[in-house]
């Protein structure tokens, strides 16, 4: 069964690829691997944004925000270690606050946390509701009126 691809879905990629072909990441982007840091992102995440145009914003934020050697860093850390052995290894090298505030832009879409420049970026595409199945933003409807009393079945 397929189902329809919204307005706002078809729109949000349009301007992610129009962004992403020219944008933000050539500000920070000479020596930056973006292919690399885009794979080892999602394996250190566990899992890929839904929406494209939020992941941009993250990956730009990222790209203009930490050096580059440390990305690249992280990146090889990353992808040329096994899953289990990666927190270990980033610590090894150094880079293990670096990962972790930047799993906290992921899952918190708030980037900046705890500064006078602290901002929301992206409260509804964030992360931590992808994580979190049994439950949605405020404003966010989830379901059908009144699902929100049944229990949730464990999808």
């Amino acid at each position: 069964m397929s189902r329809k691809v919204t307005r706002r879905e078809l729109i949000g990629v349009g301007l992610a690829v129009a962004a992403y072909s020219g944008g933000a990441f050539a500000l920070n982007a000479k020596h930056l691997n973006v292919d690399d840091l885009h794979t080892a992102t999602y394996k250190l995440l566990g899992q890929r944004p839904a929406n494209p145009f939020f992941a941009h914003k993250i990956f730009s934020l990222i790209a203009n925000n930490y050096p580059v050697d440390s990305l690249n860093a992280l990146s090889t850390v990353v992808l040329k270690t096994a899953e289990p052995d990666i927190a270990k290894a980033l610590a090894h090298a150094g880079l293990e606050d670096m990962a972790s505030e930047i799993a906290n832009i992921w899952y918190s879409g708030t980037v900046f946390a705890g500064t006078d420049k602290e901002q929301v970026i992206g409260y509804i595409d964030n992360l931590a509701w992808q994580a979190v199945k049994f439950s949605t933003p405020q404003s966010v409807c989830g379901g059908h009126f009144g699902h929100w009393h049944k229990i949730p079945t464990g999808q």
